[in-house]
């Protein structure tokens, strides 16, 4: 057998059934496979493309959260923009007002003043004119308060009296010294008959026992003793007195006679 009719054998044609089956496969479209290499590269492309696609999803999410934060910091700064203006209008007309203000009464003080002046320069050429024409006569001088205030106590009640006179100026808060000045008494005047109206305002009824007994010819000094006797011999009686002392209802005198 020769080459030639070698070629025509191996030339003959393939079955109906194998060509219209391979016709079939390819018009169905099924994919044609693919190495393990192309699909492992598709794979990381898939994964890579979704990676993108999150992190582009992210930032769009810190785009709009950063916005929202300028848009609040813008919105706060422009109110606080608009607090300060009108605190400084405030404040300006509140300025102006006080300028004015000032400034009106500065005028009134002014015009009242030379207003004044000119009242006291009349009234002073008047009354020189009266003076040259009429003789004022003489006023007798009145005793003054601190004269009367100098008269010598002759008995208890007036001694009780310029005490309590001067216990009310020490209870206003005067001292000792400023309170016997405003009665016009020395100390020592206060000092050597104080037992009496410490025993008067301590224990009325004890002193009112004591005053029975006295009389007018009876000496000042003869009375205060007996006065601090009483108090002396009772020394409850002399803890009240040392307590009325310190709640400021006696003088605080610790000196007796």
């Amino acid at each position: 057998m020769n080459t030639a009719t070698r070629r025509a054998r191996n030339k003959r044609p393939r079955p109906i059934d194998v060509i219209e089956d391979e016709e079939e496969g390819n018009s169905t479209g099924n994919p044609v496979s693919q190495s393990p290499t192309a699909e492992l590269a598709a794979k990381r492309m898939r994964t890579q493309l979704e990676k993108a696609k999150n992190n582009e999803a992210s930032q769009a999410k810190v785009i709009e959260k950063l916005t929202k934060e300028k848009e609040d910091l813008l919105a706060e700064v422009a109110k606080y923009k608009k607090k300060s203006t009108k605190a400084n209008e405030e404040e300006y007309a509140s300025s102006d007002s006080q300028i004015s203000t000032t400034s009106t009464s500065s005028s009134l003080s002014s015009s009242y003043s030379s207003t004044s002046e000119e009242e006291r320069k009349k009234k002073g050429k008047k009354t020189r004119k009266k003076g040259k024409t009429q003789k004022r006569p003489k006023r007798k001088k009145a005793k003054s308060s601190k004269e009367k205030g100098r008269c010598r106590a002759m008995n208890p009640q007036p001694v009780v009296e310029r005490y309590k006179k001067v216990l009310g100026h020490f209870q206003k808060g005067k001292n000792l010294s400023e309170s016997y000045n405003a009665v016009d008494v020395n100390k020592n005047t206060i000092t050597t008959s104080a037992s009496i109206p410490e025993l008067a305002i301590s224990a009325p009824d004890k002193y009112a026992d004591v005053l029975q007994g006295y009389s007018r010819s009876q000496k000042l000094n003869v009375f205060v003793q007996e006065c601090s006797k009483v108090l002396s011999e009772d020394p409850e009686l002399m803890a009240k007195v040392d307590k009325l002392k310190d709640e400021g209802k006696l003088l605080p005198i610790s000196k007796r006679t």
